[in-house]
């Protein structure tokens, strides 16, 4: 077997809780280490991805003419368990809780 003689490159894969309060900093903080050559993934859901996609595509703009490569989104969809729809969202998942329109 070849041993090779290539580095791979870091991929960093971010899985932020789902609130906005953590979204935007993980987010920012990806910006920051994909600046520094480090490929960077976030995962989140679709409405999640909606409250970091203006932060994500600000930092690509500004990596533009750069070697900095692209920060990604990866959108997962939220599973079907019997939830109303919005609840990856946790501001919309604590409204239902607290109206009683569903329990835990």
């Amino acid at each position: 077997m070849a041993v090779k003689d290539e580095q791979q490159s870091l991929h960093i894969l971010f899985f932020p809780f789902l609130t906005p309060g953590h979204l935007i900093p993980i987010a920012d903080m990806a910006a920051l280490f994909a600046a520094r050559g480090v490929k960077c993934t976030i995962l989140t859901t679709p409405l999640n991805a909606a409250v970091i996609r203006s932060a994500v595509d600000r930092a690509n703009d500004g990596f533009r003419d750069t070697d900095a490569p692209a920060i990604d989104i990866a959108v997962l969809p939220f599973p079907d368990v019997g939830f109303p729809p919005g609840v990856d969202v946790l501001p919309v998942w604590r409204k239902h809780v607290q109206s009683g329109s569903f329990e835990l």
